[in-house]
């Protein structure tokens, strides 16, 4: 009896063979997850009330003063049922949300009307809920990123000088866009007085995915030469183009002098930012989690 040779490629599937499989089994998993999304939108995922439900305000500058933003949204009933807005609620204290009306006819709209005040740095993220009943929950959505103007910040308020006795104040710098290590400041002292900087020293690195700052902090060496100041003394610091600060200068034994060296913190230095960007799209910011 004869042996019966067969070809290698009648006894395993070949590269191409294995491959034309892979692709159709891809093909009908994709058909698979396509129809089961399209069950979902057209049932249950897809929303009572058409018309944008997220709203993105960008960058918003802050100038010492919380900013209120504002935005409208208006959604209309595409459902062939009455909707009732039987509350709204925010996922925060600092957002309130009012509406133009409470029923919806089928093909009516309505305006819902946001405000968010922001008073920190980073990004805000906000929610809407509004409960239409045995409907649901329609849920709006907004986003803005909040930087401070003044970038280039003191410690403390006012500095307070005895000749001969040097001091240190420590300033800061805040950088919304790298790591990298701010230039050295350019100092202007008025005369009597010298003021030397030493070196940055990066307290906090940029956080992206919250757009917060990197933090610099540095210190100024401050000494009073002249036995005395002229009045109005001040030391004026700037850092890159549009960052200026200007910090008063006392002698200890001027009325309401602190002892100390400086008054006490928590009010910052006089600041003089040249950049006004202000935002100008006339919007609110939402701000719901």
């Amino acid at each position: 009896m004869g042996i019966v040779h067969r070809p290698p490629h009648l006894g395993r599937p070949t590269l191409r063979r294995q491959l034309r499989a892979a692709a159709i089994l891809i093909l009908v998993l994709a058909a698979i997850v396509g129809i089961a999304y399209s069950v979902y939108y057209f049932t249950v995922g897809r929303p009572l009330l058409a018309g944008r439900h997220h709203h993105a305000f960008g960058i918003v500058d802050l100038a010492g003063k919380p900013v209120t933003l504002e935005h409208s949204f208006v959604l209309t009933n595409r459902t062939s049922r009455t909707i009732k807005i039987q509350n709204i609620k925010t996922s925060c204290g600092c957002t309130v949300a009012s509406h133009s009306t409470d029923i919806l006819e089928p093909g009516r709209s309505a305006r819902i009307t946001a405000k968010l005040t922001l008073s920190n740095d980073g990004r805000k993220k906000a929610r809407i809920y509004l409960d239409c009943g045995d409907r649901g929950v329609e849920v709006l959505h907004l986003e803005a990123v909040a930087r401070r103007l003044q970038r280039l910040l003191a410690l403390r308020e006012t500095v307070i000088l005895e000749p001969g006795r040097p001091i240190e104040r420590s300033i800061v710098y805040l950088d919304y866009d790298s790591n990298d290590q701010p230039p050295s400041p350019r100092i202007t002292a008025p005369p009597g007085i010298r003021a030397e900087f030493t070196q940055w020293t990066q307290v906090k690195r940029r956080q992206r995915t919250k757009a917060l700052p990197a933090r610099w902090r540095g210190t100024v060496q401050i000494e009073q030469l002249a036995p005395t100041l002229p009045d109005d003394a001040a030391l004026i610091i700037r850092v890159g183009p549009d960052q200026e600060l200007t910090i008063p200068v006392e002698p200890a034994s001027s009325p309401g002098a602190h002892p100390t060296g400086s008054r006490p913190a928590g009010a910052a230095a006089r600041a003089a930012p040249r950049s006004t960007r202000t935002p100008t799209d006339g919007s609110l910011i939402l701000n719901c989690s």
